[in-house]
């Protein structure tokens, strides 16, 4: 598993040996950017901290560390040395912070901004060393501290603790966080992560030093994809017994597309088992039924730039997506009517570009309260698209021999199930109902 230890300032790494962590990946934060081991990576926030130990933070640049600065204190500006990367940190933990590498979110600590880099950066599991969270003793620090901030900083970061701690959880579902303490010591006072005594993980020799120069001025972070499968499931309906294998199956199904592939599902259902990478989304709106893949149009969950790919959850893959990965961006694409060619778009499939169809939740969320739901979510979604400036597209239009209806060409006798790469059963029967080998 590839491990990371960041390093705190707390007081109990007073005496440390540090020479426990040479052979280990170490991020460091502020004065541990300046320890006698190796340290890939270093994070500070303050500009003045920065001049004040300039020569050193010139020795660890020329050793090799990858030093980053929040801008917010500097401008922007290289004024300690061309080499620290500078990005934007701040407390905002909306997904386009997290997943960018272009954005730390920090909630104004460069511990918990560590955190964040580590987690986009691809490492599985992050050791937390020097989080006390709170005086010992008198000590604040194990070194000199740089600025006396008093005991009420600790209680500021020990309550918006429990939201990066969520945040990471949400955005970075596989990573492990252990907030460690060094023997002999008392446990942290962040309470939000796993605590125990140090153990030691070496280095793994497949996780090479990424250039931060490149990788966070950059628009995507390592562990993102140009595309994203998504799914919905809003419990009290008919999926409540069969969701866990739909998706399950679809995600199988979706391995024979030869492309990287980034997997979320929205749902109310905190306890859903999910396949390993798929991001949990909490649905925020309560919306009826079918009515909650509206939330797919927030721009909280996804990145501009990025295209959505949504399938209903009695859909079953049996080939490769690629033709629909390739539409052209900027359309809004919804299936063609299996049986009325002409009619209003089909919403069991939709491709749409991140970020730009948010029109059509707010639209919703101002008429929900007199919408007639009989008419259904797909004539909604064709009526507000039809007059927008994005051009509506039907997916069979554009992408032939892709998606077939397990109605019209399966049990019509057309094809068989597997022949089809996309197979939509749009109404009974269901997946579970039929054999689809």
């Amino acid at each position: 598993m590839k491990t990371c230890y960041v390093i705190g300032g707390g007081p109990s790494l007073e005496g440390f040996d540090w020479e426990l962590l040479r052979g280990c990946d170490v991020i460091g934060c502020n004065d541990s950017i300046l320890l006698p081991i190796p340290v890939k990576y270093g994070v500070m926030h303050d500009y003045d901290w920065a001049q004040a130990h300039k020569d050193g933070l010139r020795g660890a640049l020329d050793k090799g560390t990858q030093v980053l600065m929040n801008t917010m204190t500097t401008g922007g500006k290289n004024k300690v040395d061309k080499r620290i990367v500078h990005v934007r940190t701040n407390e905002d933990l909306s997904a386009q912070n997290y997943l960018e590498l272009s954005a730390v979110p920090s909630y104004g600590n460069s511990g918990f901004a560590a955190m964040c880099l580590a987690a986009k950066l691809g490492y599985e599991r992050i050791c937390m060393l020097g989080f006390d969270g709170c005086y010992r003793g008198r000590r604040s620090h194990w070194h000199e501290p740089f600025r006396n901030q008093g005991p009420a900083v600790y209680g500021r970061f020990r309550k918006k603790a429990p939201k990066v701690a969520d945040a990471l959880s949400t955005y970075f579902p596989n990573v492990q966080v252990l907030n460690m303490h060094p023997e002999g010591q008392e446990p942290s006072e962040y309470e939000c992560w796993e605590r125990c005594e140090l153990e030691i993980f070496p280095s793994d020799p497949t996780m090479q030093i990424q250039s931060l120069t490149s990788e966070l001025r950059g628009t995507r972070g390592p562990l993102q994809s140009e595309h994203v499968i998504t799914w919905v499931y809003k419990t009290g309906g008919i999926y409540d017994q069969h969701a866990e294998k739909c998706i399950r199956s679809q995600y199988e199904g979706l391995k024979k597309t030869p492309c990287e592939l980034q997997y979320v599902c929205l749902t109310d259902d905190e306890n859903l088992p999910l396949p390993p990478g798929v991001r949990r989304v909490p649905l925020k709106y309560d919306l009826k039924g079918w009515f909650s893949k509206f939330e797919l149009f927030r721009t909280d969950i996804f990145l501009t730039g990025q295209k959505v790919v949504f399938f209903d959850l009695d859909t079953h893959i049996n080939g490769s997506i690629l033709p629909i990965l390739d539409l052209p961006d900027d359309h809004f694409y919804m299936l063609r009517d299996f049986y009325y060619p002409d009619k209003h778009g089909g919403s069991g499939v939709m491709v749409f570009d991140a970020n730009q169809a948010e029109f059509i939740l707010n639209k919703f969320l101002r008429h929900k309260d007199t919408y007639s739901y009989a008419s259904g979510d797909q004539v909604f979604i064709t009526k507000t698209v039809q007059p927008s400036s994005i051009p509506l597209r039907k997916l069979q239009n554009v992408c032939n021999d892709t998606i077939y209806s397990y109605k019209v060409h399966v049990s019509g006798g057309e094809f068989e199930a597997h022949e089809c790469p996309i197979l939509c059963f749009h109404g009974n029967p269901r997946p579970w109902d039929v054999r689809t080998k």
